[in-house]
C-alpha cells in the first residue's frame, strides 16, 4: 500500500514538471525566434545597392533588428561572410528596434562575384543577402 501511495506522489510530481517545462520553454526561446530583421544599407561610397567596387571600397551595411527583447545585446549580434564572423561596429536603440552598422574598409580590393551573408542573433542566422563585386570597367565594342 505505501508503495503504491509513493509512487502515485512521483507520478504527480513528473506530472507536474512536465507542465512546467511545457509552459516555460516556449516563453524562454521565444525572444530569440522573434526577433526579425531587414538589411537598409548594402552598399559602397558609390551608394549602388547591393554592390561595391572590387579595386577598393568601404562596404557598409545597416540593418534593422526589431521586436528585440529588452535584453538584447549588440555583443550577440554577427554578421558572418564565409567563415569569418564579424562584430557589428555600433548599434542605436529605437522603439522596440536595434539599427546596427558595419563597415569594412577593402583597401586591397576583392575578388569579382556574388558573396553572400549573414545576419546573426545568438548564432541563429535571422536574414541572408548577397554583395555583388564589380571591379571591371565597362567594355567598349
Amino acid at each position: 500500500m505505501k508503495s503504491q501511495k509513493s509512487m502515485a506522489n512521483k507520478t504527480k510530481s513528473m506530472a507536474l514538471i512536465m507542465i512546467m517545462l511545457i509552459i516555460v520553454m516556449p516563453l524562454s526561446s521565444a525572444s530569440a525566434m522573434a526577433i526579425a530583421v531587414s538589411v537598409d544599407t548594402n552598399t559602397g561610397e558609390a551608394g549602388i545597392p547591393n554592390f561595391i567596387n572590387g579595386d577598393g571600397d568601404t562596404w557598409t551595411i545597416e540593418v534593422t533588428f526589431s521586436d528585440v527583447p529588452a535584453d538584447f545585446n549588440q555583443e550577440r549580434a554577427k554578421l558572418r561572410v564565409g567563415n569569418s564572423l564579424d562584430d557589428f561596429d555600433s548599434c542605436t536603440e529605437g522603439l522596440g528596434t536595434q539599427k546596427c552598422t558595419y563597415l569594412s574598409p577593402l583597401t586591397t580590393g576583392v575578388a569579382e562575384g556574388s558573396f553572400e551573408f549573414a545576419v546573426l542573433y545568438d548564432n541563429q542566422a535571422l536574414k541572408s543577402h548577397v554583395i555583388n563585386v564589380d571591379a571591371s570597367g565597362p567594355k567598349v565594342s
